[in-house]
This record gives structure tokens, sequence and C-alpha cells, in this order.
């Protein structure tokens, strides 16, 4: 699938955003308002987490999950907000992959540092004010606040000592380190708020 193609693109070779080339685009008779193929990629897997098909809505969200915890693109409070309202909205109930591959990781990346837990923060007020303002037809609007805001909350006092150690006792590469804090921390697998409320085995995905 093209998407998927994409994201492992991106996580193989990093891709510098435009502004951050120390290129002057008049000077290269450029349009500085052009986006760079960083940001084309990542407003395609944003606009692919609204589609009809269960199946590209999956791969796009596990895409930016790989992406933000590679740190291949920027986290922002709005991208977390939108999986968080997807990771919510009943309309994916059913997906199981989609919600075994988020249940692992949100803990992780709140879990990783305080930065990612205090983006978190921002993205619960963006998310309680898309669920506030939604149409009453729209799926969102059945999503339950107070569950979204629990688990929100479960996320931020999560503590980053256990993947520094992890970190630290590993001297494979860091894709490595990575791939073992998500796979062998049984503490996140197992927490009831996340995996076990849906009723699957939580796994990562390639």
């Amino acid at each position: 699938m093209a998407m998927k193609c994409m994201v492992d693109f991106l996580m193989a070779f990093r891709m510098e955003d435009r502004s951050s080339e120390g290129e002057n685009p008049e000077e290269n008779g450029n349009d500085s308002t052009t986006p760079s193929g960083k940001a084309l990629i990542l407003s395609l897997l944003l606009d692919n987490l609204l589609h009809s098909d269960s199946e590209m809505r999956t791969v796009a969200a596990e895409g930016l999950a790989r992406l933000l915890f590679c740190a291949r693109i920027e986290a922002e409070p709005e991208i977390l907000s939108k999986l968080l309202l997807l990771f919510f909205n009943p309309a994916t109930e059913d997906d199981d992959l989609h919600r075994q591959s988020m249940s692992v990781f949100f803990p992780a990346f709140a879990a990783r540092s305080q930065t990612n837990r205090s983006l978190f923060e921002e993205a619960l007020i963006l998310t309680l004010n898309a669920i506030s303002s939604a149409p009453s037809v729209s799926p969102i609007a059945s999503v339950d606040p107070v569950e979204m805001s629990l688990y929100t909350f479960y996320l931020l006092e999560l503590n980053d000592q256990p993947l520094k150690r992890t970190v630290d006792s590993e001297t494979s590469s860091d894709s490595q380190s990575e791939r073992y804090w998500l796979t062998d921390q049984p503490e996140l697998i197992n927490e009831p708020t996340t995996t076990k409320r849906f009723g699957v085995d939580a796994q990562w995905f390639p």
C-alpha cells in the first residue's frame, strides 16, 4: 500500500523540512508556499484518519504513531488529539488492529518523556473542545469525555524512568531499543485501562 511505503521511507530516511535546509526560495526560484515532501505525507496520513475504510484509517494511525515515536515528525498536540478522537470514536470499536496498536503506542509515547506528557495535556483540551463542538450526528459526539479524560490522566501519570533504564541498558541501535521498549514492557501491555478494556492482545505493528 502506498501509505505504508511512504511511512517506511520516512522511517528509513530522515527528510528535513524545507525551512530547515537553509535555502533561500527566492534565489532558487521556488515558491516558499510549496509544502515539503514530509509535509505532504503528513497531510495525507491525517486526511486518511477520516477515511471510510477501516484498513486505511488503521494504516494512517499506525503510520503516524510510528513516525511520532521514532521522532521522524514533530510531535504536536493536534496530531495526538486526532489520534485520541479516533481511538475513542465508537465507529472504530471493531477495529481490533487499530485498538491494539494504539493501546501500546499511547502509554509508550507518554512514558518516554515529560515533554510528551505535556503534549497530551494540550491534546486533552483540544479533544474535549472537539467533542463538545461536534454535531449531534457525528460519531465524535458519542465519545464519552469522562472515559477519554480518565485515560489521558492515566497517560499523564506515567513515569519515564523505566524507558530510560531500558535504553541505557541497551547497547544496540536506537530502533532496536525502541522495539524492545514496545514489546517487552508487560506493565504497559497489561494495563487494564488500555488493552484489556478492548478484549484483545496488544502487539506492536511492523
